[in-house]
C-alpha cells in the first residue's frame, strides 16, 4: 500500500488527487483517509484545495524531495 501512494506522489508530484481518487489506491475508509489528510495538511506535509464541491491535495515540494531521496536509499529487498 505505502509503495502505490509513493508511487503516486513521485510520479505525478504537482497533480491533485480527492479523497475518492486516493481512495481507490488504499484500503481505508473515506473519513479515515480525509482526517489522515487534514492532520498532514495541518503538519505541512500536503496542500489542500478546494474545487467546486471537491476538496484536492497533494504533497508539499518538501514531500515530494524527501521521499525521491528515501527511495534512492531503501532497497526492496
Amino acid at each position: 500500500m505505502r509503495h502505490d501512494i509513493r508511487s503516486s506522489v513521485c510520479s505525478s508530484p504537482h497533480r491533485r488527487n480527492s479523497v475518492c481518487e486516493l481512495n481507490a489506491v488504499v484500503d481505508v475508509t473515506k473519513g479515515g483517509l480525509s482526517h489522515a489528510l487534514s492532520k498532514r495538511v495541518d503538519a505541512g506535509l500536503a496542500d489542500g484545495r478546494k474545487d467546486g464541491r471537491w476538496k484536492k491535495n497533494r504533497a508539499t515540494n518538501r514531500v515530494i524531495a524527501l521521499v525521491t531521496v528515501l527511495e534512492g536509499s531503501v532497497s526492496d529487498e
